[in-house]
């Protein structure tokens, strides 16, 4: 049927084995059955909110670091845990680790950098974030490890603005609770 109806075109058939190989014929095309078609077949509901990845890009290159922690931490905060279970900086790491790379973005934990390692840099178009996490701390801590190991001296010629990110996560509250964002 999606052949018939031009979502779909044949690009290649191998007469030896009797395949076809298929394809989205163009972006217009494209679109219409992501954005229209596919959500029906599917029994997605069929309504204009985007997803989260969507808002969290919007908010990160519009340089809105703090809504865009926020997001985090209500993404975060929302995520099922076992009742004994506690969190760890390295859960934190390999959380915002994957928010990033679900957004498309280059990041890479345990950065060697200055004088240590940051928990994690991210580098976007027009700026590098640098986070580094703590738990039952404070992000003030956390942004004096930054600041005192020097974590952005291998990016300072890079030409783009420099955001550090410290953040702290309460096994309190179960959630970060503070953080403190710096740019150079």
């Amino acid at each position: 049927m999606l052949y018939q109806t031009g979502y779909l075109t044949i690009k290649n058939y191998e007469k030896e084995f009797g395949s076809y190989t298929i394809a989205i014929p163009n972006a217009e095309v494209k679109f219409g059955l992501y954005k229209r078609l596919l959500p029906l077949y599917a029994g997605f509901p069929n309504d204009d909110k985007k997803i989260e990845i969507v808002n969290f890009l919007k908010e990160l290159r519009a340089g809105k670091v703090n809504e865009f922690m926020e997001r985090i931490n209500k993404i975060f905060a929302a995520a099922p845990k076992k009742s004994n279970q506690k969190c760890y900086e390295l859960d934190c790491q390999a959380f915002v680790w994957l928010i990033f790379k679900l957004m498309g973005e280059f990041v890479l934990c345990e950065v060697q950098n200055g004088k240590g390692r940051s928990d994690a840099v991210v580098w976007e178009k027009s700026a590098i974030y640098i986070f580094e996490f703590k738990m039952d701390k404070s992000a003030k801590e956390a942004m004096e490890q930054i600041n005192s190991k020097d974590y952005p001296i291998a990016y300072k010629s890079d030409g783009r603005k420099i955001v550090k990110v410290a953040v702290n996560y309460s096994s309190e509250k179960d959630q970060l609770d503070d953080w403190i964002i710096e740019e150079e």
